[in-house]
């Protein structure tokens, strides 16, 4: 069979029960398609290494996106903190503005 006459996606969430339902389609499909048992075998072994090996560099780069989201947000507390400051230090001067309006209207 042709390539261009056989092509699909599957979709995994990379669980460890999908290990071997993977390994089984593989198999069957391969299987199907005229593969000898050995070659299915040597294929299978390769994807799963394939899969796994992707899965690994995944994971450690989304530790990476996840440390540098945890940072913007440790940046973003930051500046809110400040800005939360900012606007205490003007209710303050406003109160001040006030009660120095109150004294010199008294005078």
């Amino acid at each position: 069979m042709p390539d261009q006459d056989f092509l699909f996606a599957l979709d995994l969430s990379g669980e460890p029960p999908f290990d071997g339902m993977l390994a089984a389609l593989t198999r069957a499909v391969l299987g199907h398609v005229g593969c000898a048992l050995p070659a299915i075998d040597t294929l299978t072994g390769q994807l799963m290494d394939d899969w796994v090996g992707n899965a690994n560099k995944a994971i450690a780069d989304l530790g990476k996106k996840s440390a540098v989201v945890d940072n913007a947000i440790g940046d973003i507390k930051k500046k809110l903190k400040i800005a939360q400051n900012v606007v205490k230090l003007i209710g303050a001067i406003d109160d001040a503005v006030a009660i120095a309006k109150k004294a010199l209207m008294a005078v």
